[in-house]
Parts: C-alpha cells; structure tokens; sequence
C-alpha cells in the first residue's frame, strides 16, 4: 500500500506544471497542437513516475500502480503511456535475456527518448489476428521485406503519426515468409519516423479523424511498402513447426492479456473521481424556495453517486487481489486469461453505466469537458479498446 500512496503524491506536483493548466486544452486549437500537447504530457507523466525497464518486465507494483490510480486529467496521454509501456516495452523485454543487444532500444523507451507502439489488429482483421495479411518476406542475405499487400491489411488504431515530435518504434506482427513457406504470425521491431518528424522509407500514417468526446490521441492507418528489415528485427526465432508457431504468437501477445487486467484496474478510480464531482455539483445545486435544499438531499441524485462509491471500493480491493492470482499463475497463461477476462467484464459493463447516469445527474453542465464526467466515459472506453 505504501507504495501505491507514494505514487499518488506524485502526481501532485504536475499539475503545477504549464502543459497541465487547463486552458492548455484550449489554446490547443488545432488536431496537431492537441496531440503534441499529450505527447508532452506523456513526457511529464514518465519523468514522475519513473517508471523502469525491470518495472515493466516483471510486472512490479509500480507498473500496477500506475494504471490502478489512473491518472485521468488526459486519457490520451494516459493511453501514450499504457500502450509505451506494457505492449511495446513489455513485448520487447520478454526477450531480453536471449537477445541483450534489446537493451540499447530498451533504455531509449525508458527515458522517452523513442515512442514505443504495438500494431497487431489490420483494418480487415481484429480479434482474429492470426490471420492478418501483413507480410514479412525473408531474403537470403538474413533481413526480411515487410509489405501491406491490400487495404484490409493496413494496421489500424495505435498511433502512428509524425506529429508527435520524437522518434517511433513499433511492434508490427506480420506473416513470416521463409522460402515461400508461411511460418505463421511474428513480431517484427520496426521504425515508423525519426526525430525531425520524418517518416521511415516505405511506411505511410494516414490520421483517423478527431473522435467525438475523446482527448486528443494520432490514432492512425499504417502501411508499409517494402521497408527493409534487419535480420535482427525478428522477436524469437525462425520456427518450422505449427506448435513453435502458436508458441512464439501466444508469448509475442502475451502482454495482451496483461492489458485486459491492468487497464481494467482503473475502473475504480474513475467512479471515485466521477462520484466526487457529482456530489460537489450535488451539494451546490439547490432547488425550492424560500428555503432552498441541495439536490442531494433526492433519492434519484445520491443513490447512483452512492452506489459509484461502493463499487468503486469493491472493485479496488477486486483488482488488488485479481492482480495477486495474475502474478502467482505467471506459467500458466490459461488460467491469466481467465483471471483477467473475468475482472474486466465484471467491472466495464458497470462502470460504463453508472458513468451514463452521473452525466445526467450533474444536468448540462455534466456534458462539458472540463467537468471531466462526460470524458471519464469516454476514458473508460479507451481503456476497453486498448484492451482488446
């Protein structure tokens, strides 16, 4: 517990921070101003938290903290983070004890130097994923030609753009092809564009447009022509076999299933904050004369902000001991998945509606994005998309 109240003072001192004062989010203006304002602020959240390389390999309480005591004043740069640390540094460092010459690319994603991504889901392929149609063709000198060969096969959602004002690196899976053989789905490290904001030879982003009541995040369509991979760009080996290839994917998505738990942990936070906004907006807002009453002194306005708070304080203690069965049953991903699922079905489903109702309750001005009610829905709604 010490350590999850240690991170929480943290974020205290931030807020102090220019890029944290709320009439950034309205300076911001336009598409690119708004997201290299989450990318700044993504910055801040990392130089806070400190988060390591060894935090996110062995899933410590750190990493847990952070998306448990969601830090909800940015749901885009909260998703930059989530998406940097657990699936792309995640990923990459699972394989480190067999492939040291990682740690230099590692390190650069720790210190936020390189922004880390994870492009799995194409346009024609979501929760089947073991049949997307990216490509990733070797040559006889050891590097691999990697190639969108349609439109369907564009990767889809996680950012991509040059707009964030730093170098890109992704995780792209793609069908390995060895001597026109298909050795199955494989995760490929992959530069998408450089520090001045220029895109790498042979990848294309195309900006997704602005999504209604969500903050600002480049989600985008990414292509890629014939980029040129090293041999060493390849997580895991060449395989042969049909098991070794089901072996390599379920370790190269594994961090997956990490997100369905720790994304859904912030569920409890959010009814926290949102409870604690209607019942302020509750207490102010009176009605009657000549002796005015607050409306939460009405059944129909404290009982949904009661029942936020009660399952807010279930959910917490539901996700600290889900988080305990996770780690024990580290070699045993079956039964993670199934402790993971099971959270987050349990807790979204819920959390979505009573989020619906506290945005009636607090009237129009629940409908305002600086009251945050009305964002936390759609923060929420981050959290469930980066987790499928």
């Amino acid at each position: 517990m010490a350590s999850s109240f240690s991170l929480v003072q943290s974020f205290a001192p931030i807020l102090q921070e220019p890029i944290w004062q709320q009439q950034r989010d309205l300076e911001a203006s336009s598409g690119e101003a708004r997201i290299k304002l989450a990318y700044a602020r993504a910055r801040s959240l990392i130089q806070t938290v400190g988060m390591t390389i060894e935090d996110v390999r062995l899933l410590k309480p750190k990493f847990w903290d952070f998306h448990r005591h969601a830090f909800t004043l940015d749901s885009g740069a909260w998703t930059i983070l989530t998406i940097h640390w657990n699936l792309c540094m995640g990923t990459i460092s699972q394989y480190l004890p067999e492939r040291p010459d990682l740690l230099p690319l590692l390190q650069s994603l720790e210190r936020f130097d390189t922004c880390g991504e994870f492009l799995l889901t194409e346009l024609g392929h979501g929760l089947d994923a073991r049949n997307l149609e990216t490509t990733a063709t070797r040559q006889a000198d050891g590097s691999f030609v990697l190639l969108t060969p349609n439109a369907a096969s564009a990767k889809t959602m996680p950012p991509s753009s040059p707009h964030l004002g730093m170098s890109r690196t992704a995780i792209v899976f793609a069908r390995l092809i060895v001597d026109n053989t298909d050795r199955g789905v494989r995760p490929f490290i992959v530069p998408l564009n450089d520090s001045t904001g220029a895109m790498c030879p042979g990848v294309s982003s195309i900006l997704y447009p602005k999504r209604p009541g969500a903050r600002a995040i480049d989600h985008s369509s990414t292509s890629f022509h014939n980029v040129i991979l090293p041999a060493g760009a390849l997580l895991g080996s060449i395989g042969s076999s049909l098991k070794e290839e089901r072996i390599s994917f379920l370790r190269a998505i594994q961090r997956v299933t990490v997100g369905t738990l720790c994304l859904s942990t912030s569920n409890a936070t959010v009814l926290r904050i949102s409870a604690c906004i209607a019942g302020r907006y509750s207490v102010r807002r009176t009605v009657g004369a000549p002796k005015p009453i607050p409306i939460l002194s009405f059944s129909t306005q404290h009982g949904p902000i009661a029942r936020a708070l009660a399952a807010a304080a279930v959910f917490d203690k539901y996700a600290v001991e889900s988080r305990r069965m996770f780690i024990e049953n580290v070699k045993k991903p079956d039964i993670q998945n199934v402790i993971a699922g099971t959270f987050k079905a349990t807790v979204i489903d819920y959390t979505q509606k009573i989020l619906s109702e506290l945005v009636d309750r607090c009237g129009w001005q629940g409908l305002f994005a600086h009251n945050q009610v009305s964002t936390l829905l759609f923060f929420e709604m981050d959290a469930l998309i980066n987790s499928l």
